[in-house]
């Protein structure tokens, strides 16, 4: 699939109805706030992967730096 630019896409936006309009939009929102959800779900089972296999550290922001720096 060829990718549209982004004023391909504004000009097919204004050729729809104010209706097809706002539920593109509301759609499209939709879409991004499923991505970034199933993103952060990604995110959080390798975190809790990390704490059971005591991969991660805990500590304060000084412990971090101090870790970062005998890296």
């Amino acid at each position: 699939m060829q990718a549209a630019t982004i004023d391909t896409v504004l000009n097919l936006a204004e050729k729809m109805s104010e209706d097809e309009q706002i539920i593109f939009l509301d759609l499209f929102k939709k879409r991004i706030s499923e991505r970034r959800r199933n993103e952060i779900a990604v995110n959080g089972k390798i975190t809790l992967d990390a704490i059971k296999s005591k991969i991660a550290k805990f500590g304060t922001v000084v412990d971090f730096l101090n870790d970062i720096e005998s890296e």
